[in-house]
């Protein structure tokens, strides 16, 4: 997982080869991504005298958690050839008040 800060936006990059995008699960909060998969396959082979069947079930979950809150209406995905990219656009940044304190 490549995480690029790009300014206004963050850049998630992830290789996800012989994953369907209908597995791929995303889910933001405004301070954090989570990414999640899950994917089963089943061959059967008849012979003669021979009978092979194969099972296998693969699963990832990665939680990544972001320094600054995204605007979670306007993330958006894509996959192509095997790389998941995400943009995670920034919130606007909120006016901070400043105030001095006396020591007393």
């Amino acid at each position: 997982m490549d995480v690029e800060d790009a300014g206004a936006e963050y850049h998630v990059t992830l290789e996800v080869p012989g994953l369907k995008k209908e597995n791929v699960k995303i889910e933001a909060t405004p301070t954090s991504l989570e990414l999640s998969t899950e994917a089963s396959t089943e061959e059967e082979e008849k012979g003669k005298n021979y009978m092979r069947r194969e099972r296998t079930c693969s699963r990832f979950h990665r939680s990544l958690d972001l320094p600054e809150e995204i605007d979670t209406e306007k993330v958006d995905a894509s996959m192509e050839d095997g790389v998941l990219t995400i943009v995670l656009p920034k919130k606007e940044p909120r006016e901070t008040h400043k105030k001095t304190i006396e020591v007393r």
